[in-house]
């Protein structure tokens, strides 16, 4: 049985001690067979005790990443436990994809099947097959064909969190980059697959047959275009392709 009341206030003193102020009034009243408190700094394994599974080589839960079925029948594993520490977004995210992958598994379904599952303005729960999309392209180094553009340089590393006292549970564990590290770190971004507006493109046309606008660079005379690959080449990112017949997109 577990007991809940509305929290009005709260606050930690100087040793890092929990005050809290709770609403008059009756309890909010639950039957549960395990309450879990989830403040996200380790993962808590009780449920899983005595329970025999495969793991990953770092000790995390294994499960298959479409259907995310652990190595025990009837048993599925999301957000920290299946893939470490990571952003509460994911974590969402993975839940609720592990949620579909246990509707299609009740339902007869593929694993592999897309299914959009959505509540509509009545409240409704609603469903409906839909085409699977393509696999996204990931830019590959080797394709990056002026890489050299680039300043080689190491990752910044984020300093520990200043503390005079107990750490408590949602402070934060690192203090963050400053300023100027901030701006190094970011300048370490290759910018894979996107045009940085760089204009090496430009540059590097021997037909002048781009321009450099307000929005990047344009193809300003697209017929007079021979394909040379002066500007592939000397892009930094690997964000242009040809599109033939005698066009390109940037």
């Amino acid at each position: 049985r577990f007991e809940a009341r509305p929290v009005t206030s709260f606050s930690f003193d100087e040793t890092g001690a929990l005050h809290t102020e709770f609403a008059s009034g009756d309890p909010l009243c639950m039957n549960a067979d395990l309450v879990i408190c989830a403040s996200g700094l380790q993962t808590d394994e009780t449920p899983l005790e005595g329970v025999d599974m495969a793991r990953t080589p770092r000790g995390f839960v294994a499960v298959d990443p479409v259907s995310f079925r652990t190595s025990v029948p009837g048993l599925y594993a999301a957000g920290d436990i299946a893939n470490g520490p990571s952003l509460i977004a994911r974590a969402i995210g993975h839940g609720r994809q592990a949620a579909i992958a246990v509707h299609k598994a009740l339902s007869g379904m593929d694993p592999a099947e897309n299914l959009d599952i959505w509540i509509d303005e009545t409240g409704r729960v609603r469903e409906d097959h839909v085409p699977a999309l393509p696999a996204p392209h990931v830019v590959a180094f080797k394709e990056i064909m002026h890489a050299d553009y680039h300043e080689h340089a190491a990752r910044q590393i984020l300093p520990p969190a200043a503390s005079d006292g107990p750490e408590l549970a949602f402070a934060e564990l690192s203090g963050g980059l400053a300023a100027e590290a901030a701006v190094a770190e970011a300048g370490r971004c290759m910018h894979c697959g996107h045009c940085m507006e760089c204009g090496s493109c430009v540059e590097s046309c021997p037909g002048h047959i781009l321009e450099m606008t307000d929005d990047g660079p344009a193809v300003a005379y697209p017929s007079q275009c021979w394909h040379c690959g002066c500007c592939r080449i000397a892009c930094p990112t690997g964000s242009i392709a040809y599109r033939f017949p005698m066009t390109m997109m940037l």
